[in-house]
């Protein structure tokens, strides 16, 4: 529910300006930062007469900022929150508080709440903040420290026999919560099948293997069309659409001559299959172009160079980057460097490793 806006007394408190430092850098970029506009983009966000009020949208976004600028955690975050006056007066509050605004866990229902594309106007207000203030310089925009780091997700070893019996599973689920009468579920066969796969699999024996496959997508597709055929046009028949859309995919991309993008996860459809740290169809040099078109929209300064190590190494041959510089680390024979700068390469290591456990 949209949250409740704060009544201010008159009665003279701990945060009044004259008991802080008004050349603080907090109490300067608080007055820098259009917090009505923020807030005003956060609205949408939230209902506006169902369930409990939420969090103020500053102290929210104004605790998301702290926290990445001093590369902390949403546990610790609140614990220096409740310490600090000059943390308090940036998110918002008109009196010294003693106890946590939040519990942490609200920290990522939060940016759940936001999505990719609210963090995202985040960060891009921080950026043209700190152009304006000259804090960052606009020609250090036009040159850029890159890297991808490999994150590890909690999905089973994606194969597709696995797939195929797990969305047959979860459709027989929802048709019966449904009350859809099935003319056959197709349980044991695609069970026997699942096991025969994976002897086949294990045997490398691929003809029995692809035999197999196409046997279970038969299946799944006999499964997904009864469902389909006896469905209600009720609100719950929307989850039933959607995985019968990720059936049709599975089905799709054990045909011949499937070009689209392979699905390994039925939960998680952004995951993608890397082995031994990196994988043959998908690489750094992949993530290079989207990485620039971000800067870009960030910053609204066009990169000029990019600095990355030697696992972009194809990546300068892409036509979408070719007026783009790209210094790969290590390819200079001799000595020297093929960047000034090529060294700064070597500090978002550690920043990447913030970034993902903070």
């Amino acid at each position: 529910m949209t949250p409740k806006d704060k009544q201010h007394d008159k009665q003279k408190d701990f945060l009044r300006p004259e008991l802080l430092d008004p050349r603080h850098e907090l109490v300067q970029l608080s007055q820098r930062i259009d917090w009505a506009e923020l807030e005003r983009h956060c609205q949408r966000f939230y209902s506006t007469d169902n369930g409990r009020p939420g969090s103020s949208p500053r102290l929210m976004i104004g605790l998301t900022l702290l926290k990445h600028i001093y590369a902390l955690s949403d546990e610790h975050c609140i614990a220096l929150w409740v310490e600090n006056p000059y943390w308090q007066h940036f998110c918002g509050e008109q009196y010294f508080q003693h106890r946590p605004p939040i519990d942490p866990t609200t920290f990522g229902r939060f940016r759940r709440r936001l999505g990719e594309g609210g963090l995202k106007t985040l960060m891009k207000m921080t950026v043209r903040l700190g152009l304006e203030l000259n804090i960052i310089d606009e020609a250090s925009c036009k040159t850029l420290v890159a890297d991808t780091a490999v994150m590890e997700k909690a999905v089973a070893y994606p194969t597709d026999n696995q797939l195929f019996k797990r969305v047959q599973e979860q459709l027989v689920m929802l048709a019966k919560a449904q009350g859809i009468s099935l003319r056959q579920s197709y349980e044991k066969e695609l069970t026997h099948l699942k096991h025969k796969a994976a002897g086949y699999a294990h045997a490398r024996q691929f003809k029995r293997l692809k035999k197999a496959l196409k046997k279970m997508a038969t299946l799944v597709g006999r499964l997904t069309r009864d469902i389909l055929s006896k469905l209600p046009a009720t609100e719950q028949s929307r989850l039933i659409l959607e995985k019968a859309a990720q059936a049709s995919q599975l089905i799709k991309q054990t045909r011949p001559g499937w070009e689209g993008p392979k699905r390994y996860s039925l939960h998680e459809p952004d995951v993608q299959c890397i082995a031994k740290g990196k994988s043959r169809q998908l690489y750094d040099g992949h993530t290079l172009y989207w990485n620039l078109i971000q800067s870009w929209l960030n910053t609204g300064v066009k990169p000029q160079e990019i600095l990355v190590d030697r696992g972009y190494r194809g990546a300068q041959h892409d036509r979408r980057i070719a007026a783009v510089n790209v210094c790969i680390s290590h390819q200079k024979q001799g000595r020297g460097k093929v960047h000034p700068q090529q060294s700064k390469q070597n500090g978002i290591e550690p920043t990447l490793f913030v970034w993902i456990w903070a």
